[in-house]
């Protein structure tokens, strides 16, 4: 019975050696957990937009930001915080050294002291954000979005520019727009348009046949 309690008792000396040992080395080479500072930054010069004042992403008031390790697991909880001034901070704590996946969305929502509560898109899964129901808002800027999904080696102090995930198709009258047009001669159909979009791999989801038909009689004035 000594024997075995002695030989169990070895084993565990052993093995907390061996623990130690890893723990040492990972530190050796930098795996040292750290908080780190993440800025990031919604571009306001992209032309992509629908009205005189292109891209100023104006209507953006917050970013979610989600990272992921190299086995594809979450990295703690998903983080929300307001955008001000095309820009937002965040805090996560990480190994210094090692890659993990930053994935960002940045959109508009109904209240800034409510950052949690989606108005346009649904985002309570990245990897299949989706249209809230009657969200969509014609030559509206609280429709912009923008994302980011890019894996990096974790520094003290990152820096992000976000983009778009989607483009905008602009429709111009040069002779001007009155209520008298015919609905059926200006409705717009498009194929193939996506119903989802992952944000964590940049990726387009499932596409319809066709899109509801866009009737642009009623934005007339």
């Amino acid at each position: 019975m000594r024997k075995h309690i002695l030989t169990s008792l070895l084993m565990t000396a052993a093995l907390t050696l061996s623990l130690v040992s890893c723990q040492r080395e990972e530190v050796l080479n930098g795996g040292v957990l750290q908080d780190v500072s993440i800025s990031v930054l919604v571009p306001d010069n992209q032309l992509v937009k629908s009205n005189a004042d292109p891209g100023n992403a104006s209507e953006i008031n917050r970013c979610i930001l989600e990272i992921y390790d190299g086995q594809g697991q979450i990295v703690g909880s998903r983080q929300t915080v307001a955008v001000t001034n095309n820009s937002a901070d965040f805090t996560a704590t990480l190994t210094i050294g090692s890659s993990y996946k930053f994935v960002f969305w940045a959109d508009h929502v109904a209240d800034a002291a409510d950052l949690a509560t989606d108005l346009n898109y649904i985002t309570t899964d990245l990897s299949a954000i989706t249209y809230a129901e009657n969200a969509f808002k014609n030559n509206n800027d609280q429709m912009d979005a923008f994302f980011l999904s890019e894996t990096k080696a974790v520094e003290a102090s990152m820096s992000f520019d976000l983009k778009r995930p989607f483009g905008q198709v602009n429709f111009i009258s040069t002779t001007g727009i009155n209520t008298n047009l015919d609905a059926e001669a200006v409705k717009v159909t498009f194929a193939k348009a996506p119903t989802t979009f992952n944000a964590i791999d940049g990726t387009r989801g499932t596409e319809t046949a066709t899109l509801a038909p866009v009737d642009f009689t009623a934005f007339a004035n």
